[in-house]
């Protein structure tokens, strides 16, 4: 059957046929080319698009000149922090990246370690210039110069990293959530130029995704086997995984006591609107579980959960919504004998940790086919789902 247009963006086979198109890449410069290439056939390209194309013609040389400046500003104030310099960093909401319990361990080699906290990185006007990241953008440039917007981001990318990098010579520089950034791979190409390496690790649950296309890192941590794959399917290097356990895994040494929840529903949130779209769905049924003098609970996602919403939904009901600036998230699921919800790290959390994990298939029933088109880390684990909860009815689990 021919899919429509309009569908290409959300579907899995035709993303899989169009990456598989392309040839081994044979550099860094490839691998963010191709990325582009990629996206560029399955998404298209919007008015908002080709308005940034327009804008960046003028941004790039203004940027250049301010980067510039910048170095002279800051060759005084050059400082060795540390070897390894972890970036914290927030979304362009100011929201911030929850790194508890998910960074790695590093060996000996690597320490001193400094945790460079900051807003929305690179900042674009914060990059310094410097010669081994200029050359590196000439190349970039040569190789399409009518690519203004992907230079554009290419040149923001390259002199943040720098700043880092003439700043503070650091042996490794870490960051999270890099694997959608199209411009890891050429980042890493800097920094390993530079005698540093640019390491990844998981943020949080990771499912196949078309905008992990190609990239690359000096190493990538991950958290189970089970994820090579995942990342395989878009290309990704698989020379440099490393597999660890995140702290957010382990049990407390503290004994711990008995939970005073029956369940808590942990919702994914929506970032455009605020609030789970099937919320009300929710409510319904963690009202009827209620009924039967089973204590029940919500914990809104940290950033992507409006609480003013969610009061109203859950308003008049014997629901609790839970603080989630005030609770851990590994308290909150040490305090539940059950956990529910979708796709989240937090799930993965409460598997790990021992609990009995649904996964929610009936607010959304078409989710779980999405799930399983993505591999869904745990729907290769011992795990329920929430119909079975409600039906007490075994339910067939559907194959990856």
């Amino acid at each position: 059957m021919r899919i429509s247009k309009s569908n290409y963006i959300n579907d899995i086979d035709y993303q899989k046929q169009i990456i598989d198109s392309f040839p081994e890449p044979q550099s860094d410069y490839d691998r963010v080319d191709f990325n582009y290439l990629v996206l560029r056939k399955v998404k298209g390209i919007s008015v908002k698009r080709l308005i940034f194309e327009v804008a960046s013609v003028f941004a790039i040389p203004i940027l250049l000149v301010l980067y510039t400046i910048n170095r002279l500003c800051y060759r005084n104030k050059k400082q060795n922090i540390g070897k390894t310099i972890i970036i914290e960093s927030y979304n362009r909401k100011g929201k911030a990246y929850d790194f508890e319990g998910r960074v790695p361990e590093f060996g000996i080699d690597y320490n001193p370690v400094f945790i460079y906290k900051t807003g929305a990185f690179p900042k674009i006007t914060g990059g310094v210039i410097g010669r081994t990241a200029l050359k590196i953008y000439l190349k970039f440039v040569c190789r399409h110069p009518f690519w203004f917007f992907y230079n554009l981001r290419c040149l923001v990318n390259l002199m943040g990293y720098n700043k880092l990098l003439y700043l503070h010579s650091p042996k490794a520089i870490v960051n999270s959530r890099m694997e959608v950034n199209p411009m890891s791979s050429i980042i890493s190409c800097l920094c390993e130029s530079c005698g540093c390496e640019f390491i990844c690790f998981m943020h949080g649950e990771v499912m196949i995704d078309i905008n992990t296309a190609f990239v690359r890192f000096s190493h990538f941590y991950i958290w189970d086997h089970y994820y090579i794959d995942v990342f395989k399917w878009s290309r990704c290097d698989m020379g440099h995984y490393v597999i660890y356990k995140p702290e957010l895994y382990m049990l407390p040494d503290s004994s711990v006591t008995l939970p005073r929840y029956y369940l808590t529903y942990y919702l994914t949130g929506n970032e455009k609107n605020g609030v789970d779209l099937k919320a009300n769905e929710i409510c319904k049924i963690l009202v009827d579980i209620s009924k039967s003098g089973k204590r029940c609970k919500v914990r809104p996602h940290p950033r992507w959960s409006s609480l003013d919403q969610l009061k109203l939904i859950f308003d008049k009901t014997n629901i609790e919504i839970e603080q989630c600036k005030i609770v851990p998230v590994k308290d909150s699921i040490l305090d539940s004998e059950v956990v529910i919800g979708t796709f989240s790290s937090v799930l993965t959390e409460a598997y790990y940790l021992g609990k009995k994990v649904y996964i929610d298939d009936v607010s959304d029933p078409a989710l779980i086919k999405e799930l399983v088109m993505k591999k869904y880390f745990l729907l290769s684990k011992e795990v329920g789902f929430l119909s079975e909860l409600l039906n007490d009815q075994i339910k067939v689990r559907p194959q990856i």
